[in-house]
């Protein structure tokens, strides 16, 4: 009789369906429930739909139907449905007696491996494969055009599925343990973004100029191409459906469903994993059930991955805990680092030996390498030894530059960009100076002089462990603490952002050489406060009407309509006074006893040509292609342009803004005056005044 050679076991593939019938059953309902009940009872609510709208009930439907689509396309549900299929059709390797007995059946390991793995990725394809039937049973009774995407659908549905549930099974591989195969799964998707959030935020604690890194570190994370390093997050940020309607607003005129490549990319990256999978489990003990790790080659890795990331993870909680954004903060990392990873070490052998007593000789040398490689590391880099603070941009390299100081700026030429770069160098040239006040105690007690003891020139000095000499600024009312923000957009697609922490008094605006002078005069007298009060292209703005607040001298609050005239001589005054520098704003520009900012202000009514362009939208925007992140040139509107698209070919954007008022805007006062609306500038109250009239204290109003 011929003997043959089988790699699946119908047997056990029938067990497996009987006994775990839940798990796909649970799977099944929760797709009929959220996606085709759902789009049955919306699509149906349309079958006589009658409207006055241009919008066609088919439409609707259709809209609809890409909704129901878009929403299921994230890949929540899967991501947990492929754990819990994985581990329900490998659970006898977690129990000794299942896998002695199951290994002990007439059965090759490769049979059990491809049947298990048939059989539980079946659980997640067969109520996708029911569900689109269903589907595309539904849009045909409602007469739903584009069915394809419900294709494309279940398309998208299995890719990620095959990539969740094989990485769900390479896990299970990897330990004898459940529990630890569900967080090895989880561990193993958020991992990268784990240690670059830790690395991020101890870079932002340790290196000067970053601390706007800490800040933004949950928004800045998935925007890079490494991020697809964390599978679900990538896939949760870059597979999507998106539609648009055409100019007549009658039907859809475009539909794009983004991340097939990205998809498919995965899956053969998943292929590899199978195939490891499929390597460890015919390599594994069958001792090795209850255990973290199921290979001991692989143990010296857990403890390092856990010392690590548990040592820097826990010693930067600590730090932030007691010593955030102080200048003791550098020291406490170094100190708490020292147990933190000792802790962490130990914990991860007690784990793999599933006992106490594991002190040994070679343990202590192998976490004493360990600890050293930490402490070299986090010294080099406070030594800035991988020139991260002193990191500039080539010019080349750049496409946009956003900086931040009084107000914000957007340059995009070549020429602005080596002028921004001679600053932050500057910047960087003043550090020895300027990093106490990035320290927080520091920044609030010196922009709160009614709290700032007589002692404070001194404290910032001593508050730092590598300053070497005091700042010999002479502190002033009017002196402050500026936050100056850069922001370098790369063409590669990187951003590179720094924030500094500058002294802004009388002496640092007078030195040509401090960075305050040099920011304040790139502040004053040019457009870009035009550009930033207003909107990017406001020559294009025509004004209608306008408003003028103005207090009498009792304090009485009342409004003055401008026709177009008077606020077009207005605005012209205004921007005279802008672009000489008389306009009270900029760095170093505020309300002191020379130059008092009056309480009157001016609120302006106009329209723009096409869309108003904002400084933001200056800025490079990314490729929309989802393997692609890329900046490109913004030299036009970049926001909303499919909504841009949509409107009329000869169309005007309303715009309001407002300025105020301060002595030094002669031309605007002189206007006021020929106009007839005031007298004299005594007519004019400043601030203080009305604060002092009002019996209200300035500060705290």
């Amino acid at each position: 009789m011929k003997s043959k050679t089988s790699c699946f076991n119908k047997t056990i593939f029938r067990k497996n369906m009987i006994r775990f019938w839940p798990v796909w059953a649970v799977y099944l309902a929760y797709l009929f429930f959220n996606m085709t009940v759902r789009l049955f009872l919306n699509t149906r609510s349309y079958a006589t739909y009658q409207t006055t709208d241009t919008t066609s009930p088919a439409t609707y439907r259709l809209m609809t139907m890409l909704e129901c689509i878009s929403g299921n396309l994230e890949p929540y549900v899967i991501f947990f449905a492929a754990l819990v299929a994985a581990i329900a059709v490998f659970s006898y390797l977690f129990s000794t007696r299942s896998c002695h007995m199951i290994h002990a059946l007439p059965v090759k390991r490769s049979e059990l491996f491809v049947t298990n793995y048939i059989c539980g990725f079946l659980f997640l394809l067969i109520p996708q494969l029911i569900t689109f039937l269903l589907n595309l049973l539904v849009c045909i009774l409602n007469n739903i055009s584009s069915v394809e995407y419900q294709l494309y659908w279940l398309l998208y549905t299995t890719g990620m599925s095959f990539l969740f549930f094989t990485l769900a099974v390479f896990c299970c591989m990897l330990t004898g343990h459940a529990v630890a195969a569900a967080v090895y799964y989880f561990v193993g998707n958020f991992l990268y973004i784990g240690i670059k959030s830790i690395a991020t935020l101890i870079i932002s604690s340790m290196c000067y100029g970053m601390g706007i890194l800490g800040d933004q570190v949950s928004f800045t994370l998935t925007e890079t191409r490494d991020t697809v390093l964390s599978p679900f997050l990538y896939l949760l940020d870059h597979v999507s459906l998106t539609w648009s309607m055409n100019e007549d607003f009658t039907a859809l005129d475009q539909i794009n469903m983004r991340g097939s490549l990205l998809i498919g990319l995965y899956c053969m990256i998943a292929v590899v994993f199978l195939i490891l999978a499929y390597v460890f489990y015919q390599k594994r003990q069958l001792e090795c059930t209850g255990d973290v790790v199921a290979f001991g080659w692989l143990h010296p890795c857990f403890r390092w991955m856990l010392a690590l990331v548990g040592g820097f993870g826990l010693s930067f909680l600590l730090s932030s805990l007691l010593f955030d954004n102080t200048a003791h903060m550098t020291t406490s990392l170094f100190v708490f680092l020292i147990p933190c990873s000792f802790v962490s070490f130990f914990i991860s052998e007690m784990l793999l030996k599933k006992r106490f007593h594991i002190f040994s000789r070679k343990r202590w040398i192998e976490w004493a390498a360990c600890i050293a490689l930490c402490l070299i590391g986090t010294g080099l880099l406070k030594g800035d030894a991988f020139h991260i603070e002193r990191k500039i941009p080539e010019t080349d390299q750049i496409a946009a530059i956003h900086m931040y100081a009084d107000y914000e700026h957007v340059y995009t030429d070549a020429s602005d960009f080596e002028v921004l770069e001679k600053i932050h160098q500057n910047l960087l040239d003043y550090k020895q100076e300027y990093l106490p006040y990035s320290y927080q105690q520091n920044y609030l007690e010196y922009n709160h002089p009614e709290a700032r003891s007589a002692e404070f020139a001194a404290a910032t000095s001593s508050d730092t462990t590598e300053a070497s000499s005091s700042t010999s600024v002479v502190y002033s009312e009017g002196d402050y603490v500026s936050s100056i923000q850069i922001t370098y957009y790369l063409k590669n697609g990187r951003k590179v952002m720094r924030r500094y922490e500058i002294p802004v008094t009388n002496e640092t605006l007078k030195d040509q050489t401090t960075p305050a002078y040099q920011i304040s005069r790139l502040e004053t007298g040019n457009e870009d406060l035009l550009r930033y009060l207003l909107c990017y292209n406001y020559e294009n703005v025509s004004f209608v009407n306008g408003t003028l607040s103005h207090v009498d001298e009792n304090g009485h609050d009342g409004n003055i309509t401008l026709n177009q005239q008077q606020t077009e001589t207005l605005y012209e005054a205004l921007k005279a006074d802008i672009l000489a520098g008389n306009y009270p704003a900029g760095l170093g520009i505020h309300d002191t006893e020379d130059n008092p900012i009056y309480y009157d202000s001016f609120y302006f009514y106009g329209q723009v040509p096409g869309d108003v362009e904002y400084l933001t939208d200056m800025l490079p925007s990314r490729n929309s292609s989802s393997t692609s992140r890329d900046y490109e040139a913004a030299s036009v509107n970049t926001v909303n342009t499919v909504a841009q698209n949509n409107k009329p070919a000869n169309y005007y954007s309303s715009i309001e803004v407002s300025f105020s008022l301060s002595r030094s805007c002669t031309n605007t006062i002189q206007a006021m005056i020929d106009l007839g609306l005031i007298e004299s500038a005594s007519d004019l109250m400043t601030q203080d005044e009305y604060y002092d009239v009002m019996n209200v204290d300035g500060r705290t109003y």
